[in-house]
């Protein structure tokens, strides 16, 4: 178990939006390295495992990135107006924690005095503590991506944390190819897809160039 726990810390916190999944990416590859014999990044940013074999391709695939919001405009109180990236509720979203890949934080909020049944994304804002819009712009840009930020813990053998869909299934992937022999009967590919979060738009062509 402990081992999963460890794995975990080097890829779960890993800044990773779909569309923008470079740090995971880094992070799986420097692991991987170790067990495999090739390893590949395709055009979509797939990573691409290969462990040889002369037999029938075997093809195992997690997805690396998460869900988050994207900056799309910056009022002039320094709030920060956003939009989804993947599929994400606006009701899930007041008061969560979220951290932009410079390191900034903020917390979701709302437009006060908004009615409940009348609320929707565009009543949602990100606020980062900033004095004004040209505060803000010092530390977030229109564009700029963002995740969930929550500390991951340990309780009773049970590991808690973000993004467990889909950073668990990359963790188990590279539990598994630890565990291959040295020759494998099979040619097996062990692939980290992009983009699953917006459309599952990686694992696709992965299969496809495989095949």
């Amino acid at each position: 178990m402990s081992k999963v726990f460890d794995l975990w810390n080097e890829v779960g916190g890993a800044f990773g939006p779909s569309g923008r999944e470079d740090a995971v990416r880094e992070a799986i590859a420097a692991i991987a390295g170790e067990y495999i014999d090739d390893v590949t990044t395709d055009a979509l940013g797939n990573l691409i495992c290969r462990k040889k074999g002369s037999g029938k391709k075997v093809l195992f695939a997690a997805h690396m990135d998460s869900i988050g919001v994207v900056a799309t405009y910056i009022d002039e109180k320094g709030f920060i107006r956003f939009s989804q990236v993947g599929g994400l509720s606006w009701s899930d979203l007041i008061n969560i924690q979220i951290r932009f890949a410079n390191g900034t934080r903020g917390v979701i909020s709302f437009e006060e005095k908004t009615p409940w049944r009348e609320m929707t994304q565009g009543n949602l804002f990100i606020d980062i503590g900033a004095k004004d819009k040209e505060d803000a712009e010092r530390m977030v840009r229109v564009g700029d991506f963002a995740v969930f930020e929550a500390q991951p813990f340990t309780q009773n053998g049970v590991l808690c944390g973000p993004y467990l869909d889909n950073r668990i299934g990359c963790v188990t992937l590279l539990l598994a190819m630890e565990q291959l022999p040295e020759t494998v009967p099979n040619d097996v590919y062990f692939v980290f897809t992009a983009q699953e979060e917006v459309g599952l738009r990686g694992a696709g062509p992965a299969a496809y160039a495989i095949q």
